[in-house]
C-alpha cells in the first residue's frame, strides 16, 4: 500500500472514530443530538459490522426520529433484523419497501435483494432466496448488481442458517460458469467441514490458496483440518509469516502444542498473541481455558480482568470472569459479573443462572442454588436433556428428593416425553419402592414402546 492510500485509510479511520465518539458521548451523557443522513448510516453501519445488533438497533431509533421519512434507514433497519434472526419483521419492512414506487430512486436495489434473501433464508425459504438470487444475477447488468457479492452475501446467510447442503450445491453449479473467488473456495470448504467430508473440505482450501497464496486466513482455515499436525503446524507458522496478527493461527497453533503436553510453549504463544491482538477475545478466552486446565486461576483472573477492560461491552468476557472469580472464592466479584452480563445482554440468562448456582453452591446456599437452577430451566422449559442433567447432578449428591421435584416440574410443560418418567422410575428404584418404579417405566414405555433404557429397566 502506497502512502496516499495509507493517509487515506487513516483518514477515514479517524473520521469514524470520531463520529462514534460523539454518539458515545451524547448516549453516556442522555443527551440528544442531530446526525444527518449519512452519519446516521455510518453510526448503524458500524456496529452492524460488528454484529453488536442491539447497538444498531437503538442507532437505528435515533435515525428514525431524525429521519422518520427515509427508505435507507428503514432498509438498514430490515437488514439488521434479518441478521438478528427476525426475518419475519424484517420481510414485513421489505415487502412495504418494494410497493412504495418512490422509495426505489433512494434505495440500494442490491441491499435491498441481499436483505430479502437473507430473511427467506433465516425462514427457511431457501428455495425462494435462491430464486432471488438468479434474478439478481439475470439482472446484473441492468442494475449493476455485483456478481461476486451476491453469491457473497447468499453463501453467508446459507452458511449462518446450516443449509451447508444448499451452500455446495449452489456454488458447484457456477463453478463451470464462472471461476469462483477464494473467498467463496473457503465458503465452499467450510460447509464440507460441516457435513464432515474433510477431504473435500482440504481439497478446496488448497484451491482457494492455488488462487490467493497470499491470505492468511485461509492458510489458518486448512490448517484446523488437517490431520497431519506437522502440516498443520507449517501452515499455521506460513500465516504468520504472512500475518503476525492472525489470531486464528496462535489459537490453533497453542490447541496443538497442549495436546502435544507442551503446555508452557502453549502458554507462551498466547501470551504473544495476546499482546500483538490485545481486543481479540478468542485468544483471551483461550488464555482463560489454559489457565483453568492448569488450575493457575490467579492468573486466570487477571486475565479476565484485562479483558473486559479492553472490552467492557462484551457479556461473554464478563461471564468467564465470574466464573474465574468463583474458583478464587471472589463470591461478590463473581456475583456482580453475573449481574453485568445480564445487563449487557439476557439472552446468555441460562449461562449466567448455571454460573451463578455453582457460586452459591461454592457459598454454601443450596437454597439459592436451586433457585437458580429453576430459572435457568424457566428459560428453556422444553429442553428435557438439561432437566436430566440438573437432576442427574442432584441424583449424584444423594439429593433426591430435589432432583424429583425438577423432574415433576419439567412433566407439566413436557407431559408426553418419557425419559421423564424414565429418570422418576430410576429414582422409585433406588429408594425401593418397586410398585411405583414399575408404574412410570410401563408409562414411559406407553409413550414410546422402543425407548431400550425403559425395557432394560424391567429386566432388570
Amino acid at each position: 500500500m502506497n502512502n496516499e492510500e495509507d493517509f487515506e485509510e487513516e483518514f477515514l479511520d479517524s473520521e469514524e472514530e470520531s463520529l462514534i465518539g460523539r454518539y458515545e458521548e451524547m448516549l453516556a451523557q442522555g443527551r440528544t443530538g442531530y446526525f444527518d443522513m449519512s452519519e446516521c448510516e455510518d453510526i448503524i453501519d458500524y456496529y452492524g459490522s460488528r454484529f453488536e445488533l442491539g447497538k444498531a438497533m437503538q442507532a437505528i431509533g435515533m435515525a428514525e426520529r431524525l429521519h422518520p421519512l427515509s427508505p435507507s434507514i428503514q432498509l438498514f433497519k430490515a437488514s439488521i433484523l434479518a441478521f438478528d434472526n427476525k426475518p419475519r419483521k424484517a420481510l414485513n419492512i421489505i415487502l412495504q419497501l418494494e410497493q412504495s414506487e418512490h422509495n426505489h430512486d433512494e434505495l440500494d436495489l442490491f441491499k435491498l435483494k441481499i436483505a430479502k434473501a437473507y430473511a427467506l433464508i433465516s425462514l427457511g425459504k431457501t428455495q425462494e432466496a435462491l430464486q432471488l438470487q438468479q434474478e439478481m444475477l439475470d439482472k446484473e447488468s441492468e442494475y449493476n448488481f455485483d456478481l461476486e457479492g451476491v453469491l457473497v452475501v447468499i453463501t453467508n446467510a446459507l452458511l449462518m442458517q446450516e443449509k451447508y447442503e444448499e451452500v455446495v450445491h449452489n456454488l458447484q453449479s457456477f463453478e463451470d460458469k464462472i471461476q469462483l473467488s477464494s473467498l467463496l473456495l473457503g465458503c465452499m470448504a467450510a460447509a464440507y467441514v460441516e457435513l464432515d467430508n474433510i477431504d473435500m473440505a482440504v481439497a478446496y482450501y488448497k484451491k482457494g490458496i492455488e488462487q490467493d497464496p497470499f491470505d492468511p486466513a485461509l492458510w489458518c482455515d486448512l490448517a484446523d483440518v488437517l490431520e497431519d499436525v506437522d502440516e498443520a503446524m507449517k501452515a499455521y507458522d506460513y500465516a504468520l509469516l504472512l500475518d503476525e496478527k492472525i489470531p486464528q493461527a496462535y489459537c490453533g497453533k497453542a490447541e496443538l502444542l497442549s495436546e502435544a503436553g507442551m503446555t508452557k510453549e502453549a502458554e507462551a504463544l498466547l501470551l504473544k498473541g495476546v499482546d500483538l491482538c490485545p481486543y481479540d477475545a478468542d485468544l483471551y478466552d483461550m488464555l482463560v481455558e489454559h489457565y483453568e486446565a492448569t488450575q493457575d486461576y490467579d492468573s486466570a483472573v487477571r486475565c479476565c480482568k484485562k479483558m473486559v477492560k479492553k472490552s467492557p461491552s462484551n457479556p461473554h468476557l464478563w461471564l468467564s470472569l465470574a466464573r474465574m472469580c468463583c474458583h478464587m472464592e471472589l463470591y461478590e466479584e463473581a456475583l456482580e459479573a453475573c449481574d453485568t452480563t445480564a445487563l449487557l445482554y439476557e439472552d446468555l440468562n441460562t449461562d449466567i443462572y448455571e454460573v451463578k448456582a455453582s457460586i452459591y453452591l461454592a457459598m454454601g446456599l443450596p437454597e439459592k442454588e436451586l433457585e437458580m437452577y429453576e430459572e435457568m430451566l424457566k428459560c428453556d422449559e422444553h429442553n428435557v436433556a438439561m432437566v436430566c442433567d440438573i437432576g442427574l447432578m442432584y441424583e449424584s449428591r444423594d439429593e433426591l428428593d430435589v432432583a424429583y421435584r425438577i423432574y415433576l416440574a419439567a412433566i407439566d410443560n413436557n407431559p408426553d416425553h418419557p425419559q421423564l418418567y424414565f429418570r422418576i422410575s430410576m429414582l422409585f428404584d433406588t429408594v425401593g419402592m418397586v410398585e411405583e418404579a414399575y408404574r412410570c417405566t410401563i408409562h414411559a414405555l406407553e409413550l414410546d414402546n422402543q425407548y431400550s433404557n425403559a425395557w432394560c429397566l424391567l429386566a432388570m
